[in-house]
């Protein structure tokens, strides 16, 4: 296949997305569609529990984290009503605080 060809060039998703921009949104915390923030549980406190594989400033998991920007809202929803049994389970565990 031609290299020139329009099949081997890569397609922009969304018209007039400049890869400056895609980076200012993901580090924003915007959609690309959209100036509307995401919400997130983030707290600034960026600890992993190594039993749980849990942050424990906001309950999440690595997966989850990484995930966020790229989740459908109701994705978003559902691990946000799991947070607070989550932290409440690492909580009575000890680990509540971030270590010295």
């Amino acid at each position: 296949m031609d290299v020139k060809s329009p099949a081997c060039r890569p397609k922009a998703t969304q018209p007039g997305l400049t890869l400056t921009r895609a980076l200012t949104n993901r580090a924003t915390n915007r959609t690309a569609m959209s100036d509307t923030p995401i919400k997130t549980p983030c707290v600034k406190v960026c600890i992993v529990d190594p039993l749980s594989s849990l942050c424990i400033g906001c309950g999440r998991s690595l997966q989850e984290i990484g995930g966020w920007l790229s989740m459908s809202p109701a994705r978003r929803e559902t691990i946000v009503s799991a947070l607070p049994a989550r932290l409440k389970a690492l909580r009575a565990r000890g680990v509540d605080r971030v270590p010295d």
